[in-house]
């Protein structure tokens, strides 16, 4: 690290501003340069605003970069700029007045633009989050990266070297107070989400799919988890907002651009409910470049993708439509009243974060460096690179269970309604329990079938409909099979994305019986 004082990289520093700078100098600079005022733009708006005076900002007589960094001038090469801006000096030039004026911190992302002008290495992106590169080599330390063409910017953060048993406890402590549902298959997909910013970079195709946080009630710790990623990565929250209405596509679309146009590096939809099915969302992940047009302008932005990593949290949601192949599923689940209230471990898991950043980002770090680059099964095909990579790292890390809950997808996979969603759940139970040797039809349940299935079976309890939730849950509570069973009634013969309840009395027996029938529409 360097600081104002430094000398290193082949710095010269000569007197003060007012000494070094003749008047024929500080005229030369007032005829080139412009006072810009770009505090409170958006990224892209300052890169349209500042791009055309970059070079005269930085440019000084005869042709030398120059920055003047606090009260001191510096002649600079191209790769000594790289690291001054990277530190958001703060810069004096010249206005119209003729007198030196000192301008707010320049975005680091400006870097790019600047470069174009000093005929310098190619920056791709500038990250102060730490990566592999395509060749897998750990890039945390300060600098520009040739591999990846991508430059550092050392934010503090001492990346521990630790082994592999070491990191994997430390990753298990962290999520130690977790309610996943399934203690292994949630615990890898999680983690799996947590190296995408270390391993993204390393991939050729770069896209990842989007990370459904599914809780089954408030207070599971769905968001928290999500926040994790940004305290790591970076120092704070992961952003969130809203999804808009089922019916405003072109909100959504404006949501995306706005937040590409920010620079934001991952986006939560938080508190999601219903069914989970947006074009603009599928377009967006599976997308080489995401295009739309500036606001209220006819001009069209373009994103390479991904820049922005996606992901929701909700109660009880259901996934519909193309996204369900392109959706990653992380469950918390939990039978306690006020989850929120338990006992912790750590007590307060976003101090923990902050004070243990080094170890662990050196935990995942140590999971990446085990892995021998033998890639693991193709476990979701729309991104079959991100999930190759992972599964091998997570596989020789002896974490197992990676997307290993791609069933779920079909019982949460839903084309109208929760409705959708607890008939085939029952009509996946009923195949189940037909096995290879009876159909369907020849599987009829009764009511008593259900109601001892729900007990034992907390994914279909878990998906009951919220229009008859209160009553039936009631119902299972108290063990009322006669109020049990007229809910049921209330679901007959009603088509829901092709599944419909229908019912028989035995004649036998005189019971009624229940079966689900398919329709196809």
């Amino acid at each position: 690290m360097q600081n104002d004082n430094d000398n290193d990289n082949g710095m010269t520093t000569t007197e003060p501003i007012e000494e070094a700078m003749s008047k024929e100098t500080a005229l030369l600079l007032k005829s080139s340069r412009t006072d810009v005022d770009i505090t409170g733009m958006a990224y892209y708006e300052k890169i349209e605003t500042i791009a055309p005076h970059i070079g005269d900002w930085y440019i000084g007589p005869g042709g030398q970069p120059v920055i003047i960094w606090g009260k001191e001038v510096r002649p600079i090469t191209a790769e000594d700029a790289q690291y001054l801006l990277s530190k958001n000096a703060k810069v004096f030039f010249v206005g119209e007045d003729g007198k030196e004026h000192l301008k707010d911190p320049v975005d680091v992302r400006q870097i790019k633009n600047m470069l174009t002008w000093h005929d310098a290495p190619k920056i791709d992106r500038i990250t102060s989050v730490p990566y592999f590169n395509s060749e897998w080599e750990l890039v945390s330390t300060d600098g520009y990266d040739q591999v990846s063409k991508t430059y550092f910017i050392d934010r503090g953060i001492e990346i521990e070297e630790i082994d592999l048993e070491t990191a994997k406890a430390t990753l298990r402590y962290m999520c130690k107070s977790m309610l996943f549902r399934d203690p292994e298959v949630d615990y890898a997909n999680y983690i799996g989400f947590l190296l995408i910013p270390m391993v993204q970079t390393a991939l050729k195709i770069k896209m990842v799919p989007f990370h459904m946080f599914r809780k089954n009630q408030r207070g599971t710790g769905a968001t928290t988890a999500v926040n994790v990623l940004g305290y790591l990565y970076y120092d704070e929250p992961v952003q969130s907002c809203s999804m808009p209405g089922s019916n405003k596509d072109d909100d959504l679309r404006k949501i995306i651009t706005s937040s590409l146009r920010m620079g934001i590096p991952a986006l939560n939809f938080d508190d999601l409910n219903g069914t989970l099915d947006r074009m603009p969302l599928v377009q967006y992940l599976t997308s080489g470049t995401w295009t739309d047009r500036k606001l209220q302008e006819s001009t069209m932005l373009s994103f390479p993708n991904p820049a922005m990593l996606a992901m929701g949290t909700g109660n009880n949601v259901f996934i519909g439509g193309d996204i369900a192949r392109r959706t990653c599923i992380i469950e918390f689940y939990t039978e306690l009243e006020h989850p929120e209230l338990r006992p912790m471990d750590p007590p307060n898991l976003s101090a923990f974060i902050r004070q243990n950043r080094g170890l662990i980002l050196g935990s995942l770090a140590a999971l990446v460096k085990n892995w021998s680059k033998v890639p693991g099964e193709d476990k979701i095909g729309d991104f079959k690179e991100w999930s190759t990579v992972v599964d091998g790292i997570l596989r020789e890390a002896g974490i197992m269970g990676f997307q290993a809950n791609r069933n779920r997808i079909s019982v949460l996979d839903v084309h109208a309604d929760e409705m959708t969603g607890w008939l085939k759940g029952i009509y996946m139970w009923q195949q189940s329990r037909a096995g290879q040797q009876q159909t369907l039809t020849e599987m009829p349940f009764t009511a008593t079938d259900l109601m001892t299935e729900l007990n034992n079976n907390r994914d279909l309890k878990g998906i009951i409909p919220d229009q008859v939730a209160d009553d039936m849950v009631d119902a299972l509570n108290r063990g009322s099979l006669n109020k049990f069973s007229r809910q049921l009634g209330k679901m007959e013969n009603q088509n829901r994305g092709g599944y419909v309840l229908k019912s028989e009395k035995n004649t036998r027996t005189g019971t009624k019986e229940f079966y689900i029938k398919k329709t196809g529409a």
